[in-house]
Formats: structure tokens, C-alpha cells, sequence
């Protein structure tokens, strides 16, 4: 009977010393004197700890590396839930991460758009940079490595007027230079200025109605008049606006018999007549 009591009494304690290691985190198990057969256990408990205070499976611990979206955990049976939140992905593609952040299962970029990515100094990439937000100080211009490897062009900034300026000489591609080869924005603007708004010559309106008297133009334009015949007297006058006279040309009778002829321009919107004409025509700009 003795033996019996003693047996359960050595029962309990052992029961009470398992479950006194497991729990939180304890660095001194397993201790030095322990007996094996209960050291296991106190590893285990505090893997089970550190799990614990992680948040984390340690077995599944590592990043997902691979193309697709993941939806399963680590054991690649059991689907994605929310114990797995704060899990991260990155894409095997392009190496972009992610962050499990809803079950759903929604994987969340890193950095997400709109953060704000802060460098000092010049930075190297082994890639190309794709750029799809980024602020740099006001008046302070973009730079880029120049062909030579030595030092830095200047692109673009935004002035203290908040407009955009680029570096002075910027140039256009080779597709849009100009018929002189100057490929300079400043060349390219005043060029293709003048080539959209130059006008050409419309069509000849012979004797216009109230030539005589006054027309006013709705375009920029040319008034040109014919007057005389052998042995004849003229006058011819032209005026615009018809209180101002702009050309003239007269020959007496008996000179020869001499014809003459006179052209003026016009202003749009101004008035305009000819006196003492055999012929008018009025030729617009457009």
C-alpha cells in the first residue's frame, strides 16, 4: 500500500513539473542537471514560446517566393486564415513584396502607393528605375547620369513660380526636328509658331460691293486697282481706313496715254474703299 501512495506521489510531480515548463519563454530550461527525458519537452515548450511571441509558425516562418498569389499556408493543404495576417510574399517575377493583409486572400504591395521613400546621396540601381510618384525640393532640377559617366545632367524642376522648367539647350527627338535640323525646344516653338500661323493667299474678289464707297475686312488682306486708258485722264486713290489715304496714282490727258494701277494692305475689321478706278480686286489672307 505504501508503495502504491508512493508511486502516485512520484506521478503527480512529474505531471507538475511538465506542466510547469510549458508556458513562456525561459532561458534557463532545459537546465543543466535536467534529466533527459524531461529536457525535450522544455525545448519544445519554449519553440512553442517563441512561436508565440513571434506570431509566427517558425516552420513556415520564411517568405512565399513564387509567381502567383499564394492561398495556402506552408503545408501547402490548408488554406490561408486569419492567423496567417502579416505573412509576406514576394513575387519571383519581379521581386515586388507583399503583405498578407485580409483573407480573403488579399496580398498588399510594400511600399504602398503613396509612401514616401526618403534617399540621401546618389543611388545606383541594377535595374531600371520606374518612377511612378516621387517629390523632389522646389528649384531643385532631376538629374541623370551623362554619357560620359562622370557627372550629371540636368532634366527638369519646378521653378519658384511652380512651373516646369527644363535644362537650358533641352532638345527635342530626332523625329520632330525642324526642316533646319535644330532639334532645340526653343528652335521648335518659334518655328512651328509661325508655320501653323502663317497665311496664305484666298481667292481674288473682283469689284467687291461698295469698293467705292467703303468694304470692310473680315480678314487681313490686299486691295489691288487698275485705272485709265490711252489718251484718258485719272485719279486713283485708295484709302483705309477710307478716311486715310494709303496709295494713289494719277496720269493727266495727252500723257501718252499712260494706265495706272495701285496696291495696298488691310487690316482685318478696317474699313476700306478705291476712287477713281476701272478695276478693283481684293485678294484676303487666310
Amino acid at each position: 500500500m505504501k508503495k502504491l501512495i508512493l508511486s502516485g506521489v512520484v506521478a503527480s510531480l512529474l505531471t507538475i513539473g511538465i506542466l510547469l515548463q510549458l508556458g513562456a519563454w525561459d532561458n534557463t530550461k532545459p537546465a543543466d542537471n535536467q534529466l533527459w527525458n524531461t529536457a525535450a519537452l522544455s525545448i519544445r515548450s519554449n519553440w512553442d514560446a517563441l512561436e508565440v511571441e513571434l506570431g509566427v509558425d517558425i516552420a513556415g516562418a520564411h517568405p512565399y517566393f513564387q509567381a502567383t498569389q499564394p492561398t495556402k499556408k506552408p503545408d501547402t493543404s490548408t488554406n490561408l486564415d486569419s492567423t496567417d495576417l502579416g505573412r509576406i510574399w514576394i513575387d519571383s517575377d519581379d521581386n515586388k513584396m507583399y503583405a498578407f493583409t485580409a483573407v480573403t486572400p488579399t496580398w498588399t504591395p510594400y511600399p504602398t502607393a503613396g509612401s514616401t521613400n526618403t534617399w540621401a546621396g546618389i543611388q545606383t540601381f541594377s535595374v531600371a528605375a520606374v518612377w511612378t510618384l516621387g517629390v523632389v525640393p522646389n528649384n531643385t532640377y532631376i538629374t541623370a547620369t551623362d554619357n560620359a559617366g562622370t557627372g550629371a545632367a540636368d532634366l527638369i524642376k519646378a521653378n519658384t513660380s511652380d512651373l516646369a522648367v527644363l535644362a537650358d539647350g533641352a532638345v527635342l527627338a530626332a523625329a520632330t526636328e525642324s526642316g533646319d535640323g535644330d532639334r532645340t525646344i526653343a528652335d521648335k516653338k518659334y518655328v512651328d509658331d509661325e508655320i501653323t500661323n502663317a497665311k496664305s493667299l484666298g481667292t481674288w474678289d473682283t469689284n467687291p460691293s461698295g469698293y467705292a464707297t467703303s468694304v470692310t475686312a473680315t480678314t487681313d488682306g490686299f486691295v489691288c486697282a487698275i485705272s485709265g486708258s490711252i489718251g484718258s485722264t485719272y485719279a486713283l486713290r485708295g484709302y483705309t481706313p477710307i478716311a486715310t489715304l494709303r496709295a494713289q496714282s494719277g496720269e493727266a490727258a495727252g500723257d501718252n496715254g499712260k494706265m495706272g494701277s495701285i496696291m495696298m494692305p488691310v487690316k482685318s475689321g478696317d474699313t476700306w474703299k478705291v476712287t477713281g478706278a476701272t478695276t478693283v480686286f481684293w485678294i484676303p489672307l487666310s
